[in-house]
Parts: structure tokens; C-alpha cells; sequence
């Protein structure tokens, strides 16, 4: 618009876009809301620990994440295994499957997928916002 203005000759109108994109880069007067920004993934780790996920693969699953293992509990009872923070959204725990977490940036949701499948998470109400 500034380059458009400028060729047309109209220098004062060309000035006057620098100030707005300015405005739109912080969000202000826009129509929209500003949109949640994405965890670092030391937020990303904080968050997830003591939260709780399930799904329904071969059996229903539920993940229980505690500082750097996960508690996975399905039909054969309860195991713990490693896991790691790949990124700012996704997590690999490190098992027989070859498992990964992959989370919606806003975290509501998510899948988890391994050789097995994959699945869609559901986030367990266990008191945490």
C-alpha cells in the first residue's frame, strides 16, 4: 500500500501507513482478538505436568504426566515410561510403540499416535486450568 501510494504521488497517504501497520503489529483497533500465543516449551513442560489425557485405542488409555515420567494406564494394569518434550507442542514417550503427542496450539486438544494408530486425545478434568 505504501509502494501504491508512493507511485501514485500521494506522499502524505504513504506516511500515514507506517503508523497503522505499527498499530495493527501490537493488535490494537483491530476487529479481531488477539490470538493466544504459543507456549516456549518450558511452559509447554510446566503445563503438562500433573495433567492427565485418554483415549480410546485397542483398550481405553489414560496418560498421567508427573515431572519426567508418564503413567500410562490401560487393560494390563500401569506402567511408567520416559518422556520427552520434543518442541513446543509435542511430546514422544519413550516405549515399545514409538509414541507421540501432538497438541492443538491452543492445548485444548490433541492427538497421540503410535505404530498402533492414531487417536484423539481427550484432556482430563483433574483440577488444573
Amino acid at each position: 500500500m505504501k509502494r501504491d501510494r508512493t507511485r501514485d504521488g500521494d506522499l502524505e497517504a504513504a506516511l500515514q501507513i507506517d503508523p497503522e501497520l505499527k498499530r495493527a503489529h501490537l493488535w490494537e483497533g483491530l476487529p479481531l482478538p488477539k490470538p493466544d500465543p504459543a507456549p516456549t516449551q518450558r511452559q509447554f513442560a510446566d503445563w503438562l505436568n500433573g495433567r492427565s489425557f485418554s483415549f480410546r485405542g485397542v483398550s481405553q488409555v489414560t496418560l498421567l504426566f508427573d515431572e519426567d515420567i508418564v503413567k500410562w494406564t490401560a487393560a494390563g494394569g500401569e506402567r511408567d515410561y520416559q518422556f520427552e518434550v520434543e518442541n513446543k507442542r509435542e511430546i514422544i514417550v519413550q516405549g515399545g510403540q514409538d509414541s507421540r503427542l501432538v497438541f492443538a496450539q491452543n492445548l485444548k486438544k490433541g492427538t497421540f499416535s503410535s505404530t498402533a494408530g492414531t487417536y484423539d486425545l481427550k484432556l482430563e478434568d483433574n483440577g488444573k486450568e
